[in-house]
């Protein structure tokens, strides 16, 4: 299944993204290489079919059996064709394919993660699989955690009826080791009726490079749709440390060709049933992605590129994307609380960073252009950048909006003012 822009024709306009002054400043963000797309041609390898699993038997029993059947080193393809017996599943083995040819569904009970995937794993394609959840603390779907997983694809999944009491996620990728997981693409999924706590729908956080999150549509959903992450402690911080370790950060990705409608924490107690300042499309503490071509309606805000964390959120390109009936605004950047952390007075360790302690970080190098950011009437700007935005072209044509510090950095000296361009 897929899901195309169907509203807006974009035109093919162009404005610099790199102007450097004349003492070596740069202005705007530098744009990602499609060279850093996840590479996809070893899917080929995989066979039509290689064992099945039809009702009420167990998928990690098949996943198990494969070594037996193609060898460790072979390609194995798991095709589900009736509703499984597991309530969890392990992809244990890497070269591993779950498919399912007939819409079977996975359910599962208490506190679970549906389908995970940890450190080591190598080439696991996740597709055309149906995850229905339930009510319990915390519930994930699809889950990565850890770290050299390389060469993933989940694909035209259909994740619904999550509802975490504290956190929920359908898809999330957490790079917690020291090689990144790499080479990941989550694309024409969909992923609805989600009450995800804190948490986000599809995230990817820490140390997570080349990646790509395409076409998927993620709809009626109680906190933000999309997220690409830094700065939390996914990856820990070295011995002694007192900030984030430097590849803590989601990086080298693309969100493009993604929908988003109906996203609202009015009904989310995590934020005390309120809609608070969460954006269909998040960027914050990541770094080096292409935001483009996505389309957000009736949301808090439609995109943000923010920084809650002791981190720099840098050389993030919008550009090309909708938003229409967002409640506060289309778009938001900037660092939220007063004082940067540059300044050495906040607890920056992201282990013991207390929520009094967030806000804090720096945005630096965005380029945001030929957006089509049509709400009127939100309760704020419709674009508002917050704190310590610099170095950035936001090219909006908006009333009221204008650039700010054009010809500087915001400051000479760590504190809260912006740097933008206009053009």
């Amino acid at each position: 299944m897929g899901f195309s822009l169907s509203c807006v024709v974009f035109l093919g306009l162009t404005l610099s993204q790199l102007v450097s002054l004349s003492q070596g400043q740069t202005w705007g963000a530098e744009t990602v290489s499609d060279s850093l797309r996840p590479r996809t041609a070893w899917e080929s390898k995989f066979p039509g079919m290689t064992v099945t699993v039809t009702a009420g038997q167990s998928v990690q029993s098949a996943i198990s059996s494969c070594n037996g059947i193609v060898g460790s080193s072979g390609y194995c393809t798991v095709d589900i064709q009736g509703d499984p017996s597991d309530s969890s599943i392990t992809i244990s083995r890497s070269r591993t394919k779950l498919t399912s040819s007939t819409g079977a569904v996975i359910t599962s009970s208490g506190a679970v993660t549906f389908i995970g995937i940890y450190s080591g794993k190598k080439q696991v394609i996740i597709e055309k699989l149906s995850l229905r959840g339930h009510t319990a603390s915390e519930v994930y779907g699809i889950f990565l955690s850890g770290g050299n997983i390389n060469k993933v694809i989940i694909r035209e999944n259909t994740i619904y009826d999550f509802d975490g009491t504290d956190n929920a996620h359908g898809i999330a990728v957490y790079g917690s080791g020291s090689t990144p997981i790499r080479n990941v693409l989550i694309e024409k999924n969909e992923v609805y009726s989600m009450r995800t706590g804190s948490s986000e729908s599809i995230v990817v956080n820490g140390n997570v490079y080349r990646w790509a999150i395409n076409d998927n549509y993620v709809h009626d959903v109680n906190n933000i749709a999309i997220d690409a992450i830094g700065g939390e402690g996914t990856l820990p911080p070295s011995a002694g440390a007192s900030g984030p370790h430097p590849d803590d950060a989601a990086r080298g990705g693309f969100i493009e060709y993604n929908v988003v409608r109906r996203m609202s924490t009015a009904t989310n107690s995590a934020y005390g049933n309120e809609e608070s300042w969460a954006a269909g499309i998040y960027v914050d503490g990541a770094r080096d992605i292409k935001i483009q071509l996505n389309e957000v309606y009736d949301a808090p805000w439609g995109y943000e590129v923010g920084a809650e964390n002791c981190i720099i959120t840098e050389d993030i390109t919008v550009v090309d994307n909708f938003a229409e009936g967002s409640f506060y605004g289309d778009f938001l950047a900037g660092g939220y609380a007063a004082g940067g952390f540059e300044t050495g007075a906040y607890q920056c360790n992201p282990l013991s960073t207390q929520d009094a302690d967030e806000g804090h970080g720096n945005v630096e190098r965005i380029t945001v252009q030929n957006n089509e950011f049509t709400t009127t009437g939100g309760t704020e700007d419709n674009v508002y950048v917050q704190k310590r935005t610099t170095l950035s072209i936001i090219a909006i044509d908006e009333p009221g909006f204008s650039a700010v510090n054009p010809t500087g950095t915001g400051c000479t000296s760590p504190c809260d003012a912006n740097s933008y361009r206009t053009s």
